[in-house]
């Protein structure tokens, strides 16, 4: 059972082990980290209750996406934080850099699917 339980779940584990993986490559003082770190300290309970499926992965889908679900009324102040780090150029530039990086370091890119 544990062997047949592993197997259905291995997309899922190396989804979580390349996340990992990422995650151990971003410098500490690094704005990647910085924008990670504001991201898992905020409080997820007001964005579960707003979040919906992503029905368009594409580039256009992933943002149209991701702005109804930030760009609104009613947001935490985490989140609010996090609007305002990312509008930032400066920020952004920086942590586009950083993440490219990695991204020749590793010669991975990350995707988005529709899950199954």
């Amino acid at each position: 059972m544990v062997a047949t339980k592993y197997f259905l779940n291995t997309d899922e584990i190396r989804q979580i082990q390349m996340l990992m993986a990422l995650l151990l490559c971003i410098p500490p003082q690094s704005k990647l980290r910085e924008i990670f770190d504001k991201a898992l300290a905020a409080s997820e309970s007001q964005t579960l209750n707003r979040i919906k499926p992503c029905t368009d992965p594409s580039i256009a889908g992933l943002r149209d996406w991701f702005e109804s679900l930030m760009v609104q009324e009613g947001l935490t102040p985490e989140e609010q934080s996090l609007l305002d780090w990312q509008s930032n150029s400066d920020n952004m530039s920086a942590a586009i850099k950083e993440f490219i990086s990695i991204q020749d370091k590793t010669n991975l890119k990350i995707s988005f699917q529709p899950k199954a």
